[in-house]
Formats: structure tokens, C-alpha cells, sequence
């Protein structure tokens, strides 16, 4: 464990003391009846959210291997993960899988929870958390592959339903007042939330793509990671664009930019239709090529990218086949949300015995 760092001027100083100080730093009087006892039970909380630097993982794995002669992926599926954002000290929580093919040696299955509950009770983000876990078990019992992967809430889902209806294309100036300055609070917070979904897809394609190369169909790999940075990519534009309508766009007055800029982001969303559409080829001709999907599976992939670029034509027309139509805003988001949690499964399930059975 590293020294931790200590002012001279903080030497001695115990960490009631420096919780109370902060209580009365935010206003607070730490004496009243409320708080008198809040920094004894801060000192606890945050000693047991972070006892994870008191513990070492690799201790706890030692009592728990064993040589076996047995070469089928070992699953730990729905970890239970509760950690603190190492940025501004708050929550984030899900769920973990964790998956790795033994070579002759395994790990009892009840230290692996144990494993992620070490790295979870200290300052985290979720990408070194993923790793750190990852990195222990290889070193332990090096297998043939490992993976690690931390199931968010569908951040996409979230965030599509807490920024509402947006304007459609040629869209009344009031209507798009409304929106963007009277609705400012929601589309900041959906586009907070759309940013981590962004993330999150990046760590799936990053998934599929190391899946599909150790399955021999790196070229589909890497399809399926351009399209995955080109779907982000977008993405992060359209967020742009709409926050920065919110923020002070719309509020200006300045009606001919407002309404462009609108017309600008339905744009997008149909645009990434293509790209999605790629994502989802990608994903199902690599896996079906490794046979680790059915016939079946892959002529669903084949249909859902066929329907995704129908997507795509959804400006030629005005209803239900327009951008900001029922098709547009929820039957093809749905096939890419359906099409994610199937390749999710197959990735944490199939086995090399089931791929041979294929």
C-alpha cells in the first residue's frame, strides 16, 4: 500500500475532527443535535466504503485455487458493485460479470465476488475497476482469456427519457423556446447521462472486438470498433449541439439559428442509422463467422440491420416515417437496445464446448 500524504500543517489531526471542520466550513453548526454525532458516523461510512486499501486481493485468492483439468469458460454472472466516483467522492453502482477460460487451474467461486468487493471499496472509476480485477486473476492463475464486464443501467434508455420530445424539423419558434429554455434542466441532465452511455458502448465494442480477435475474425473486430467510435462520435456532436442550444442558443433570441441547429440534430439522429446498422453487421457476420451465434441468431442480426438502415430513409417522408416519427424515436432504438443485451449474453455464455457443438 502507497504512504499517504499528509499536510504538516493536518499532522495528528483525526478525521472527526476534519469532518466536523468541514461541517462548519459549509454552514453548518456541528454541534446542534442533527450533527453532533454526524462525523463518528462519516468516519465509519467512509472507512468501510473504502476498506478496500486495507486488504489485498491477492491474499484473498491464495487459499482459493485449484489445479483442475478443466478447459470450459468459468462464469460469475450478476455481481453485485457499489463503489465510490473517485471525481466528486459519489456513488455509482451495477451489476459485474466476470468470465475467463482456466488454464488447469481455477478460482473457488465464491472469492470472485469477494475479488470485485476489494477493488470496489476504494476510489474508482469504472474503467480501472474493470482492469484491476481483470489484471488479479490473470496474474493469479493465468488463464487462456479473461473478461470483465460492469452492467450500468441503460444509460441511452435514461437519457432518452429524461430529455422528453424534442422539437420536430421546421418546428415554431415558440415551440422551440419552449423546448430548449424551458426545458434546459432536463436536457443537461440527458446529456450528462447520454455521455456515460457513450462510454459504456465504447466498453462493449472494446468487448466484441476482443472476442471476435481471439475467435480468429479480428477483421470484424475492427469493423466493429470504427463503427462503435463513429456511432460515439456522432453522438457527442448531437449532445453538443443540443446542450449548447439549451444552454444559451435558444435563450438569445436568434430564432433562424435555433431552428437550424434543431433541424441540424434531427439530422443526426437519422444519420446514425448507418452507423448503427454497421455496428450491428459487424457484430453479427464476426460472431457467426467464429460460430459462437446459431443460423438463427445471425439471420436475426441480418433482419435488425436491415431494419436499423430502413432507419435511414426516414427524412423522405412525414408520420410515422419521418425523423422525429414513432419508427425513428422507438422502433429502431429498440432493435439496437434488443441487439446489445442478445450479443451481452453471448459474449458471458458460450463456452468453447458450445462453439464446437455449432
Amino acid at each position: 500500500m502507497r504512504a499517504i500524504l499528509e499536510s504538516p500543517s493536518l499532522a495528528g489531526t483525526g478525521l472527526q475532527e476534519l469532518m466536523r471542520e468541514m461541517l462548519a466550513r459549509l454552514g453548518e453548526d456541528p454541534e446542534r443535535d442533527g450533527l453532533r454525532d454526524t462525523p463518528e458516523r462519516m468516519e465509519r461510512s467512509m472507512q468501510y466504503l473504502t476498506k478496500g486499501y486495507q486488504e489485498n486481493p491477492e491474499e484473498i485468492l491464495l487459499g482459493a485455487m485449484f489445479d483442475v483439468a478443466y478447459d470450459e469458460m468459468v462464469i460469475v454472472k450478476d455481481i453485485e458493485m457499489f463503489s465510490l466516483c473517485e471525481h466528486h467522492l459519489l456513488p455509482f453502482f451495477g451489476k459485474v460479470h466476470v468470465a475467463y477460460i482456466p488454464r488447469g487451474k481455477v478460482i473457488g467461486l465464491s472469492k470472485v465476488p469477494r475479488l470485485v468487493d476489494v477493488f470496489a471499496r476504494r476510489l474508482q472509476v469504472q474503467e480501472r475497476l474493470t482492469t484491476q480485477i481483470a489484471e488479479t486473476i490473470e496474474s493469479a492463475i493465468n488463464p487462456l482469456g479473461v473478461g470483465v464486464v460492469i452492467q450500468s443501467i441503460f444509460c441511452f434508455v435514461i437519457a432518452y427519457l429524461v430529455y422528453g420530445h424534442q422539437p420536430q424539423v421546421g418546428a415554431s419558434p415558440d415551440a422551440l423556446a419552449a423546448f430548449y429554455d424551458g426545458e434546459r434542466t432536463r436536457i443537461l441532465i440527458a446529456a450528462v447521462v447520454c455521455g456515460f452511455a457513450i462510454l459504456n458502448l465504447m466498453w462493449f465494442a472494446a468487448a466484441l472486438r476482443t472476442t471476435l480477435a481471439d475467435a480468429g475474425q479480428d477483421g470484424w473486430g475492427a469493423a466493429a470498433t470504427a463503427s462503435s467510435a463513429a456511432v460515439g462520435a456522432l453522438f457527442l456532436l448531437l449532445i453538443t449541439v443540443v446542450a449548447v442550444l439549451a444552454y444559451s442558443i435558444a435563450a438569445s433570441g436568434n430564432q433562424t439559428l435555433t431552428s437550424g441547429l434543431n433541424d441540424f440534430a434531427w439530422a443526426g439522429i437519422v444519420l446514425t442509422s448507418f452507423l448503427r446498422a454497421m455496428l450491428i453487421m459487424s457484430g453479427a457476420f464476426g460472431l457467426w463467422r467464429a460460430r459462437l451465434i446459431s443460423n438463427a441468431l445471425f439471420a436475426a442480426g441480418v433482419a435488425a440491420v436491415v431494419l436499423v438502415l430502413l432507419g435511414g430513409t426516414t427524412w423522405l417522408s412525414d408520420g410515422f416515417w419521418s425523423p422525429y416519427g414513432a419508427y425513428s424515436r422507438f422502433v429502431s432504438p429498440i432493435i439496437c437496445v434488443v441487439w446489445v443485451v442478445v450479443v451481452s449474453r453471448v459474449l458471458l455464455s458460450r463456452s468453447p464446448a458450445t462453439r464446437a457443438g455449432w
